[in-house]
């Protein structure tokens, strides 16, 4: 009240109103928002590693079948280099394929939801493609690209292609027709039907096909060591194997699973900027 006093005596001399101070409420909804985003999911990793824990030392199980969670994470000690390197080789490998893949899939997306003759021509043999698994290419790849990077992030791109191909022509074509006559009536060209219309009603399928591709991607990278790598945590599941050495799969396990978190989380505030972009301009 005192506040709103104070403007009007200044607005009859002309001064401008003092701004009224930020409410608290906005920072609260947040961190709120964000407990209840962490705290589930936090709490159901602790219970399973207790149940974990208590299970291996209830029934004395040996380490080489099933170690405790205490004891993988004591066996990082010592180990952080040789990790550190072949995480490194998997996320680049897998980034690669992931933006590879989604980029093409995206480009192709967006010219078969334009055109019917261009989509009737190619989506058979998409499919046709997308039914040969991997491993039965990963000869050729090996063929056509040598012991190198490249058969692994081929590998990936193909897996992370065709559920992004998928959602985008369905984003892309979901757009309400009665919005499609308003740009026709205000005599918009097709460019600009895409941009402004088509673009931002495909958004949330897009980056929910994106969404699901980082899990894809790290499985063709993992996949792709298996076959064609000296390095990376593929590489190092196929080493733990032949030594029985159980620790070191957990390592390498527990590794692909950081990446996958942190990645999944970057694409998710990718798509909170992005749909707050499209709703604020800014």
């Amino acid at each position: 009240m005192e506040t709103a006093v104070r403007d009007r005596q200044r607005s009859r001399t002309g001064a401008p109103p003092i701004p009224a101070a930020q409410s608290p409420r906005r920072g609260s909804r947040r961190s709120r928002g964000l407990a209840s985003a962490l705290v589930p999911p936090a709490a159901v990793l602790v219970v399973l590693l207790v149940v974990w824990e208590s299970a291996v030392r209830l029934l004395d199980l040996p380490t080489y079948l099933l170690p405790s969670p205490s004891a993988i994470a004591g066996s990082f000690s010592g180990e952080w280099g040789e990790l550190a390197r072949h995480t490194r080789a998997t996320a680049v490998s897998a980034v690669l394929g992931y933006l590879i893949g989604n980029g093409f899939a995206l480009v192709l997306a967006a010219v078969m939801a334009e055109f019917r003759s261009v989509e009737n021509a190619l989506y058979p043999w998409m499919l046709a493609l997308r039914s040969l698994p991997v491993v039965a290419l990963a000869p050729l790849l090996i063929i056509w690209f040598g012991f190198t990077i490249w058969p692994i992030v081929a590998a990936t791109a193909l897996i992370c292609f065709f559920p992004t191909l998928v959602n985008g022509i369905q984003g892309f074509k979901s757009t309400d027709e009665t919005t499609l006559q308003l740009m026709r009536g205000l005599n918009a060209s097709r460019g600009e039907v895409f941009r402004l219309v088509k673009v931002p009603t495909a958004t949330p399928m897009i980056f929910a096909a994106l969404k699901i591709s980082v899990a894809s991607a790290l499985v063709g990278a993992v996949v792709g060591e298996w076959i064609s790598s000296k390095e990376g945590l593929g590489y190092l599941t196929i080493v733990a194997s032949n030594y029985v050495d159980t620790l070191l799969l957990f390592r390498a396990i527990v590794a692909v699973a950081v990446i996958a978190i942190v990645w999944f989380l970057v694409v998710q505030a990718l798509e909170s900027w992005a749909l707050r972009w499209q709703r604020t301009g800014r």
